[in-house]
This record gives structure tokens, sequence and C-alpha cells, in this order.
């Protein structure tokens, strides 16, 4: 009896232990993905990335895309979690090319802050997951990032990371690090100069200031410098409105506050300049813009710091340098 006694007894706190064992390895708490000095941009493995949604939500991004409308969810990156972060379509070209093909392999940004200010991931508010969708080797944009990086350019972190989305395996994506302030941070002694992300042909800087000061007088005094929508203000990266939306107070159907009447509104500004159309052919036009994106270049450039109080001295004088200095 004294034997079986131990032998049972022996018996349960072997399975104890082994219950204790497993337990600790696979079944703990997820780790909350916070600020620190370990850095997710991991070059000796392709890390796992889950984001997890509501399947409405899914089905609703994926129905839309081309809104870019954030939605709620939770982003895993192998074993950390980071809860309630913004996750919305990302791209230009690639983005259409991507619906137009009828895959659902957008390439993504993640806000981390969005409806938590206080959250980040290892110390970023946001990051891009890039689909390489021209590039069917999937490499080309981190070897130029690692060119950029050995050339001494400050370059933004990338790598290799495998994106699920719900039970959906969209496969390699690049991880990239996103230009923002805390980039700037990082890599520059003063931060507090502009930051650009310049769309279509604004991008091309073959124009100049005068060019800038024709477009005001033929956008008319009233025009220039005023803005359509109350809402359209930046508040810590992000504009009033976009928050709003993404917060549920507004839909992106609502009209905007106090809008123009339609026979008020600026007209698009002036294509590019660059000389007269060649012999037997027509003037070109610029690619069609966003009806909310009005103004001259100056506005159109795509400042994305000191939104609130613009001051494109600098870039005038960039521009200057570019289109009038001899080569």
């Amino acid at each position: 009896m004294e034997t079986r006694f131990k032998t049972f007894f022996s018996t349960l706190l072997l399975v104890a232990l082994l219950t204790t064992t497993i337990t600790g390895c696979v079944s703990q708490e997820p780790v909350q993905a916070s600020s620190n000095n370990q850095d997710p941009f991991t070059t000796d493995r392709v890390a796992t990335v889950r984001i997890l949604m509501s399947e409405e939500d899914w089905a609703a991004l994926q129905q839309n895309a081309l809104a870019e409308e954030f939605v709620r969810a939770d982003f895993w990156f192998d074993g950390e979690l980071v809860p309630d972060v913004g996750v919305r379509p990302k791209g230009n070209s690639s983005l259409n090319d991507t619906v137009l093909s009828g895959s659902v392999r957008f390439s993504l940004k993640v806000d981390f802050n969005l409806f938590n200010k206080a959250r980040s991931f290892h110390g970023m508010k946001k990051v891009n997951l890039n689909n390489g969708w021209s590039d069917p080797t999937l490499i080309r944009e981190r070897l130029a990032y690692e060119l950029y990086e050995q050339m001494g350019v400050p370059t933004p972190r990338s790598s290799f990371v495998d994106l699920w989305v719900n039970d959906t395996h969209l496969g390699v994506y690049t991880m990239v690090e996103p230009v923002d302030t805390v980039f700037l941070k990082q890599h520059f002694t003063k931060d507090s100069g502009n930051l650009y992300k310049p769309e279509q042909w604004t991008g091309s800087l073959d124009w100049t200031e005068a060019d800038v000061e024709e477009q005001g007088s033929e956008l008319g005094a009233g025009a220039q410098g005023t803005a359509d929508d109350p809402l359209d203000v930046n508040l810590g990266g992000g504009k009033l409105r976009e928050i709003m939306e993404a917060l549920g107070y507004i839909s992106d159907s609502d009209p905007q506050v106090e809008p123009q009447q339609e026979g008020n509104l600026p007209p698009s500004p002036p294509p590019p300049p660059g000389g007269p159309p060649p012999s037997g052919g027509e003037q070109p036009s610029p690619p069609p813009q966003p009806p909310n994106q009005r103004g001259d270049f100056s506005e159109l450039i795509g400042l994305k710091t000191n939104e609130n109080t613009p001051n494109h001295s600098a870039l005038f004088r960039l521009v200057d340098v570019l289109n009038n200095e001899p080569v």
C-alpha cells in the first residue's frame, strides 16, 4: 500500500512539473511591445507579423482599399503584441495596380499611437509594410536602402517579414521605418526643419518661387493660403479630420465644415513649367489631382512638419539653385 502510494505521488509530482514546464513555454501571456532599445529590424531571419482585426473590417478594407481608411487591429511581431492600432492600405500606383489585379496583397501602414498617443513600437509611432508589387525578386527595396546607408545617407531601417492578416497569408513584405519626426530626431542635430513628401509632378522640382507667385495671382488672392476645411489642421502628425474619421466621430462621406460654394472653388493648378509643347503635338496635361488637392506648388509639395506655420524659404532657395545655376 505504501509503495503504491509513493508511486502515485511520484507520478502526480512528475505530471505537475511537466505541466508547469509546458505551460511556461507555450501558454505564456503575450509580451506587449513597448519602447526599448531592441531593434525589430532583424537581418538574420524573417520575422512573422500578424495583424488581427474584425472580419467585417477586413472585408471592408478589401472592398474599398483605395479609400485608405484606418481600421482598428492588433499587431503581433513574433511574440510581441501592440494592441489597438490603426491599419490602412497605402500606396499610389502600387495600390491602384493591386486593386485592379484583384489581389488583396496591399501595402499597409500601421499607426501605433493613432488611438493611444502614449503607445509606440520600439520607439516608432508608425511602420510601413511594403508589398514590393512591381519587384518579382522582392529584394530591390532592401538593397537600395543598404546602398544608401553605405553611402552615409540617412536611411530608414528595413527588414523582411512574413505577413498575415487574420487567416490570410500575404507572404513576404518589407517592413520599413517611416521618415517622420522620430526619424528626424534620430538622424539630425536639428529636427525643426521642414519635411516634405512630394506627390506626382510637384516632386519634379522644375519650378521656382516665381512660378508659385504666378500661380497665386491666377488662383486669386483669396484662394491662396486659405483652407477649404477647418478640420484640415495638423495634430501630432495627422490631420484632425483623419483622426476623427478613425475614431468614428465622422465618416469620409460627411461634408466639409463650411465648404466653399462650387462656383468659388479655385481652379486646378496650371501645368508645370517646361516650355511650349512640341511642334505638331498637344500641350501635355499634368496627372489628375485628387479633388481636395487645389493650390500652388508650395501647397502641393506635401509638407509633413510645421504645417500650421509653413515657411518655404529654404525650399525656394533649393529649387532656385536647381533650376537657375549653370550645370
